[in-house]
């Protein structure tokens, strides 16, 4: 028994959803963010937390699972909106963002769900989705204009587009396909078991187990990208 009288058991059974909670919301960040928090960095942060719950849940705030399940979300949004205030998303970002999640609902998102996701307040999340996006993913100018609002210089706007065009360059060069699952997983951030569970997305690799899918797209997708984009960067004097 734990020292507040919860059992072990309880509390070891939570363990694989605090950490599936965790995964979760490292996904559905704009890829950007995830390199300057990382998946182990939001597992740590996540089991922190819940022990934390732990030592100071007490019967009167429900029943225990419950309260995990309500409350450690919430100190997750807390860690996001603390990143964001520190690099914020620029709007072809938030784009991205109400986009993935309207694919995954089925619908458009509505400004919870989106302050979930976005790390904005509910009401700062219904303003961005009533002014939209430009419905637009990628641009010159615009874009650039987008960036000036995060303080960015004009220096570093201009390596970001540039950095930009690069990519996404060597990205039009793959096939049709194998571009889409490319974009799905590298900057909708869909996990590799989420598109091989898709038989239209197994389909373009031709894969027969998750382990020759994710072998595969490294292989057709990745690697390409990757090479491309070193050809490119390469100065010839």
């Amino acid at each position: 028994m734990a020292e507040n009288n919860i059992p072990l058991a309880e509390i070891q059974a939570l363990i694989p959803e605090v950490r599936k909670m965790a995964v979760k919301k490292f996904y559905r960040m704009p890829a950007r963010l995830r390199t300057v928090h990382t998946q182990e960095d939001w597992i740590q942060d996540a089991m922190v937390i819940f022990l934390n719950l732990v030592s100071n849940y007490s019967p009167e705030k429900g029943a225990f699972e419950n309260y995990i399940r309500f409350t450690l979300p919430k100190r997750l949004m807390s860690i996001l909106r603390d990143i964001l205030k520190k690099d914020p998303l620029v709007n072809e970002e938030l784009w991205k963002l109400s986009k993935s999640l309207e694919r995954e609902l089925g619908r458009k998102p509505r400004a919870e769900e989106f302050a979930e996701h976005s790390g904005y307040s509910t009401e700062k999340a219904q303003e961005i989705l009533d002014a939209g996006f430009g419905e637009r993913i990628f641009g010159g100018e615009d874009e650039i204009q987008a960036e000036v609002k995060t303080g960015i210089s004009p220096e570093e706007q201009y390596i970001r587009l540039e950095a930009r065009k690069i990519l996404w360059d060597c990205i039009d060069r793959l096939e049709r396909e194998l571009k889409l699952l490319f974009i799905r997983h590298e900057f909708d951030g869909i996990s590799f078991q989420k598109l091989f569970d898709k038989p239209e997305c197994r389909k373009i690799l031709e894969s027969g187990s998750l382990t020759t899918f994710q072998r595969d797209y490294k292989k057709k997708a990745s690697d390409s990208v990757e090479n491309c984009v070193r050809n490119k960067y390469e100065i010839k004097c």
